[in-house]
């Protein structure tokens, strides 16, 4: 045993140098860290610390895994001292504990503010890292002031002057007082232009991130602004072939507003136009890997055209781009601009030294505490050893958001180890992964055998244990459905893009069908009930490609569906065979499908571009005189997604409008001699298709075929949108009667509504008006004078 005392004084942490060995000091390398114990541990909790400890338990100890694990420990600020003992945990000390006793910084015990007016409390607190009944840094302190500043700032107050005091209590805690000197705050009135002899004011006006006050824009000031803006105007000048404008000064008038109690501030931004330039052209030397031909048509603009730095820099960007796809990472690339002031003309030279390709020496992983490094590196299709590919590392980036595992994912490079190599690094941010639907109704039924409540809940993992498999279970209880389920999906089978899926339900239903009855009094003579206790098992495999024009998925599998049913068969004859044959004997129902996909889709589950398409066909019945249907199932779709506007309006936030549209056609083709169940035909739900029109589900065929388009705003991208939509739906009794389709065969509808794209909270409230033509005719549903519906429904992605 050793005992260490460590004092973290900077951010700099005690390496290998740290113990103090005795004879028998070295017992303790290589053997297994089983537990990892905390003394004097009074605010944090033990939860706190083992969400970074955990990671360590099994390792083996070693100096670098010590103090890899000092690091998080300290990382952390909790701790202004630490203890460290190390104890084995059996005669043979084969395994071991590390024990820390430790002394916590102090609790903040308050924040409080003084000679704010202007903005409250609670928004101030928002803005701090320091939280009351938190570990007290004193670092943070400093840093909350620069927040407190930029908080003021940002709200036009540009005298703001923040100070911080922080008070040791009696009990030992910290109380932090914030004082402010808040000024007037600061409104932009004015924003006028001098010596721009070729743009309109309002031209310029519109490349401005500063706005002045008008009846839609507050008009605050923010000083960052104003650089920002002069490098604005001069990229729209050099946009247009000015290539010498500057802005010379920013002139600024402040008036006092006493009415309104805050400054006013008119700006003049005074520009020195220069001439316009024509681009004539561009050489290369050095290319020996890619002809001259080849890299010059990456710039976008001809001999003669109007400069344009902008095109010109973004053609740059591409040749450095074609060689970096190759693998070459670290070439010299030196552009060089010749001016011809009298002729108003600009030419180019690029000067490339090719080194060789760059390969890949490490894959590092960081942020990740739950996935398993394996479980991200699978995603990646890239190897240390490989050739960098740029697009390798993209396509990386899109599978890894594709699992759902992550809200960020951020690559870099760094130098490897020789010239050749490099480093390949992916930040990860996790998000929850597991999804609880819980819920319970109370209805107000006269039937006392009916329960008044029903039941569900859901519980689903989509990276258990960080193994990324997918684990659920399901249990409802309701009137007359009873369901118990489990699900288990398996990604990657054997290491390998494979895979496989498991689903088992257990279902008990009360249900209803057509009777066979001779002398009706009524319609409802027709109807019955029965009951239906049912179990099934659905499997199915699968397996992946990554060609470099989209995802290739195969995947097959089949289902057994077990049944019984359960009626008064004394007072009622089920017109259905699948339900009469059912009652004295089990049921069973056999399905098999294979399906054939390709993927173009930037985000499979929020996508903003590109496209998919995929055909399945599924068989049902495979046991003559025991099964009662015998069709074939087609099922084809296709989607595409394009961007029509992606505007940054602010640092985090774009203006995004993506416009989708599917089509989808699906048909059944019976089996000579048999007939298809009403259960199992095409219908327009109301739900996914011919949204609003719920109440045509008895209007049932054998082809159905779909078509919706959306305009998609993303209010906040990956979690929710606002969208139109426009559906078309059109149900036969036969594909062949889709070559008779008339106007009155079609189901329409159009809508609004807000669509969730979180994973764990996959829904549509929408709004929709549905309509439809009778004998050419124009009305609304039901002949309702312009009938609004509200549609829940899921947000279920084809995959």
């Amino acid at each position: 045993m050793y005992r260490k005392h460590l004092v973290f004084f900077t951010v700099v942490l005690f390496c290998v140098s740290f113990f103090a060995f005795s004879q028998d000091s070295e017992w303790y390398y290589n053997k297994t860290i089983k537990r990892i114990y905390f003394e004097g541990l009074v605010s944090v909790s033990n939860t706190d610390v083992s969400a970074v400890t955990n990671q360590f338990i099994g390792k083996e100890f070693t100096d670098a895994v010590f103090e890899q694990l000092l690091s998080s420990l300290f990382s952390l600020d909790y701790f202004k001292d630490i203890e460290t003992d190390i104890v084995p945990l059996d005669a043979q000390g084969s395994t071991l504990m590390v024990r820390f006793t430790v002394v916590e910084y102090p609790l903040v015990s308050k924040v409080s503010f003084s000679g704010n007016s202007q903005i409250k409390n609670s928004e101030l607190k928002d803005a701090l890292s320091i939280k009351e009944k938190t570990i007290f840094n004193e670092a943070k302190v400093l840093l909350d002031e620069r927040a407190l500043r930029d908080l003021y700032l940002n709200k036009g107050y540009t005298n703001i002057r923040v100070n911080s005091q922080t008070l040791e209590q009696t009990d030992g805690s910290i109380q932090v007082v914030y004082t402010l000197s808040e000024g007037k705050q600061t409104i932009v009135t004015g924003i006028s232009f001098e010596g721009n002899a070729t743009f309109a004011q309002k031209s310029l006006k519109k490349e401005m991130k500063q706005k002045e006050k008008t009846l839609f824009e507050k008009g605050i000031f923010q000083e960052a602004y104003v650089e920002l803006d002069k490098q604005n105007l001069i990229n729209f000048y050099n946009e247009r072939g000015y290539i010498e404008t500057s802005i010379v000064d920013v002139k600024r008038e402040t008036f006092f507003n006493e009415a309104d109690n805050r400054d006013e501030l008119t700006l003049t931004y005074v520009i020195r136009e220069g001439s316009q330039y024509v681009y004539k052209g561009t050489s290369i030397t050095g290319n020996k890997l890619f002809s001259t031909e080849e890299l010059l048509a990456k710039i976008q603009l001809k001999d003669g055209d109007v400069f344009n730095v902008i095109k010109f820099s973004a053609g740059l960007r591409a040749i450095y781009d074609t060689y970096v796809e190759k693998g070459y990472t670290s070439n010299y690339f030196a552009p060089q601009e010749y001016k011809n002031v009298e002729a108003k003309t600009v030419t180019y030279t690029i000067e490339i030294i090719e080194k060789p390709r760059s390969y890949i020496e490490n894959i590092i992983i960081r942020g990740n505490e739950k996935t398993k490094e394996e479980v991200i590196l699978r995603e990646i299709p890239l190897e240390s050893g490989d050739v960098f590919s740029q697009t390798k590392v993209y396509n990386g980036i899109r599978n890894l958001y594709n699992t759902q595992y992550f809200s960020n994912v951020l690559p870099d490079m760094q130098q490897g180890s020789e010239e050749n190599l490099i480093d390949l690094i992916f930040e990860v941010d996790e998000q929850s992964t597991t999804s609880l639907e819980f819920g319970v109704t109370f209805s107000g039924v006269a039937d006392p055998d009916t329960p008044p409540i029903s039941f569900f809940s859901k519980l689903t993992d989509s990276n258990f244990m960080g193994t990324g498999r997918t684990i659920g279970a399901e249990l409802t209880i309701a009137d007359g459905n009873y369901t118990l389920g489990g699900t288990f999906l398996e990604n990657w089978l054997f290491g390998k893009p494979i895979s496989l899926f498991v689903q088992a339900n257990l279902n008990y239903k009360t249900l209803t069908t057509f009777q066979e009855t001779f002398f009706p009094e009524n319609t409802n003579d027709y109807i019955m009930d029965y009951n239906e206790l049912s179990t099934n098992l659905s499997f199915g495999l699968g397996r992946r490609w990554y060609p470099s024009f989209a995802i290739l998925s195969f995947n097959s599998g089949f289902t057994v569906n077990l049944f019984k049913n359960f009626y008064d068969a004394e007072s009622f004859v089920p017109l259905e065979e699948k339900v009469k044959s059912a009652y004295d004997m089990v049921g069973i129902t056999n399905s098999f499908y294979i399906s054939l996909s390709l993927d173009d889709r930037d985000i499979f589950y929020d996508a903003s571009k590109g496209w998919f398409a995929s055909q399945r066909l599924s068989w049902t019945g495979l046991i003559p005189a025991v099964e009662t249907e015998f069709f074939l199932r087609s099922d084809t779709k296709f989607e595409s997604y394009f961007t029509l506007l992606d505007k940054p309006v602010t640092d985090i936030w774009n203006l995004k409008f993506v416009f989708f549209a599917y089509t989808g056609l699906s048909f059944l083709v019976p089996t000579s001699n048999t007939a298809i169940s009403n259960d199992s035909k095409l219908l327009v739900d109301g739900m996914f298709n011919g949204r609003g029109w719920n109440t045509v589900r008895d209007n049932r065929g054998n082809a159905l075929w779909s078509t919706n388009l959306e305009l998609r705003f993303p209010v906040a991208p990956g979690m929710l949108s606002l969208d139109a939509f426009y559906d078309i739906a059109a149900v036969k009794d036969s594909l062949q009667d889709f070559a008779h389709l008339s106007q009155d065969d079609f189901y329409y509808s159009f809508g609004a509504g807000l669509r969730i794209s979180v994973p764990q909270f996959p829904l549509k409230f929408l709004w929709a008006f549905p309509y439809k033509y009778e004998n050419g005719n124009f009305q609304w549903k039901n002949n309702t004078q312009f009938p609004i519906e509200f549609v829940l429904s899921f947000n279920i992605v084809n995959r």
